[in-house]
């Protein structure tokens, strides 16, 4: 709330979320579960429970995508002359508090790389998202409109399903601990890099004899 929707309205000259009339209830929704989580060691315990971690991280990703695909679709509307433009902001309002967070890690000695020189799959997917949100009405042969749907089915319908896929992906994860991208990206490693042929070693003696004056006058000739 304070990094990426802030960010992206500053740097577009829109008002930011602060000074909107949701500007109050949010700051107070989040102290109130800043304070309760800081200081009830039963919430805690609970938020540890890896079911329960992965189902609230799944409901924060759905929202979560949800607010960068809207945010997007708002800029592309905004702005229809860039296609860009509308991608790198749509990230950024997924992404600019972690960004915010990196920069205090980094500074602080907790963390030497921050997301935007090491990025990792929860800094890249609302790029993603930002980049479906722009490019589906082109794909579905709609023209840069955002109302006319795709393939028969309206176009919010579809950015949804894709959120919702997003927020699957989270949770599985966060359950199994098992990355698709990640298995995939390892596959991949494997298959370009040759496997190395180990030389064999060579004992004192059989090293002086391949390198005798006579052993190299052979290999010359």
């Amino acid at each position: 709330a304070f990094g990426g929707s802030h960010l992206t309205n500053l740097i577009t000259g829109r008002m930011v979320p602060m000074l909107s009339g949701m500007g109050d209830t949010m700051l107070v929704t989040l102290f109130v579960v800043w304070f309760a989580y800081r200081n009830a060691l039963w919430m805690r315990k609970l938020v540890k429970v890896r079911l329960i971690y992965a189902v609230l991280f799944c409901l924060a990703t759905l929202t979560r995508f949800i607010n960068v695909m809207n945010a997007t679709t708002s800029l592309k509307s905004a702005f229809p002359a860039s296609q860009s433009g509308p991608i790198i902001l749509g990230g950024l309002f997924g992404t600019g508090g972690g960004l915010l967070l990196d920069l205090d890690k980094v500074a602080t000695g907790v963390a030497s790389l921050s997301s935007l020189s090491n990025p990792g799959w929860g800094f890249v997917t609302p790029y993603v998202a930002a980049f479906l949100v722009v490019y589906i009405p082109e794909l579905a042969n709609s023209g840069a409109a955002f109302d006319y749907g795709f393939f028969g089915i309206k176009t919010d319908d579809v950015l949804f399903v894709l959120a919702f896929g997003f927020s699957l992906h989270a949770l599985f994860y966060e359950i199994t601990k098992f990355s698709l991208t990640q298995w995939l990206a390892s596959v991949s490693s494997r298959s370009s890099t040759k496997p190395k042929v180990e030389e064999k070693k060579l004992s004192a003696a059989e090293y002086v004899a391949k390198n005798s004056p006579a052993a190299q006058k052979k290999k010359k000739t």
